[in-house]
Order: structure tokens, then C-alpha cells, then sequence
């Protein structure tokens, strides 16, 4: 089922990498200024030989929901309401106790289209709730990492306009959808 979204936004983070990533030719490398989950800013290298772009909005087809938060990519969800904007760097409320285990086809999953006015990719995620209690998701992230070891950055930030309600030891199916809309 996929849930329409009231706030959906690419962060500067996304458009500071891609900035970067298109000038790029072969041994040239480059740096993208960042901030980081942690709310620190920084510089990340890109390098031509080195760089990780299924980290980076690929790292869609990796639902997460544990204490890791802020150092590991993935999608994570939250339970924020506030509306995103391209500043953002982290979720508002993040749900990080595991009450939520997801699942997806890993990167094969990722699907890709060209639409009239858009490009969309999209990945749907079996998402359980472990817990005796319903949980509420309103927000989504999409967190990369440009260099093993570095640190993590939020590329998409979605604020749902309907929560998704996950009862008590069920699962559902939740799909997280960025569209690149086409230019003016």
C-alpha cells in the first residue's frame, strides 16, 4: 500500500553530493559539504574510484529500526510530524528500540521509472511490529554514507499525511517513494 505523503524533501546534503558527482571525471575527486546525523557539520570526499552510490539513495532497500541511529545507513522511520525542509539532518522522533523489523528485496527491489513529468524510485518494505502495543509511523529517512567508516548523512526526509497504524504483531507492506520531478 502506498501512503501518500504530505512533506516529502531531498535534503542539501542529496543535492551538495549530486552537485558534486556530476562535474566528476575519472581520477578527479571532490568534496560535498555535509551535515551529519549527529547535527556536526563536515566534508566528504568523492573520490572517482572509490565512491559508494548504493550507499547513497540506495541505501533505501534497508529498513532500519534499532539503537544504531545516526551511524548506520537505511531507511529508518520515526514518529515526527513536524514538516521536513531541505535543512533537515535527522528525523524529529526516531523509533530506535526495534519494535519494528522491516524487510525488502534488497537492492533488486529498487524500482526505477520514468514518468510524463518525473522520475520515480521506489522500494516496498515488509515492516512487523514486535511489540504488544499499535505503532504509529509519520516520518521516513533515508540516511547514506559516502566513505567506509565515514559518517552518515540524511538524503530524504518524509513526513507522512496519513500515519501508518501498525497493529500489535502484524506486518504491512509500506512503500517509500522519492520522485525527481523534471525541470521548468
Amino acid at each position: 500500500m502506498q501512503k501518500e505523503r504530505n512533506e516529502d524533501m531531498l535534503t542539501k546534503n542529496f543535492w551538495s553530493i549530486l552537485g558534486v558527482v556530476m562535474p566528476r571525471y575519472e581520477a578527479n575527486s571532490n568534496y560535498a559539504p555535509v551535515v551529519y546525523a549527529d547535527g556536526t557539520a563536515g566534508s566528504e570526499a568523492l573520490l572517482s574510484s572509490s565512491s559508494r552510490p548504493h550507499t547513497v539513495l540506495g541505501a533505501m532497500v534497508l529498513p532500519r529500526s534499532t539503537s544504531n541511529y545516526g551511524s548506520s545507513i537505511g531507511t529508518w522511520y520515526g514518529r515526527g510530524t513536524t514538516p521536513a525542509t531541505v535543512d533537515d539532518y535527522a528525523l524529529e522522533a526516531p523509533i530506535t528500540d526495534s519494535s519494528l523489523t522491516g524487510t525488502c528485496g534488497g537492492i533488486s527491489a529498487l524500482l526505477k521509472v520514468a514518468g510524463a513529468d518525473h522520475y520515480r524510485i521506489s522500494v516496498t518494505h515488509q515492516v512487523t511490529n514486535t511489540t504488544a502495543e499499535e505503532i504509529t509511523i509519520s516520518e521516513v529517512g533515508c540516511f547514506g554514507q559516502l566513505s567506509a567508516g565515514g559518517k552518515v548523512v540524511l538524503l530524504d526526509h518524509t513526513v507522512l499525511e496519513t500515519p501508518v497504524v501498525i497493529p500489535p504483531k502484524e506486518t504491512v507492506s509500506l512503500e517509500y517513494v522519492i520522485k525527481f520531478p523534471y525541470g521548468n
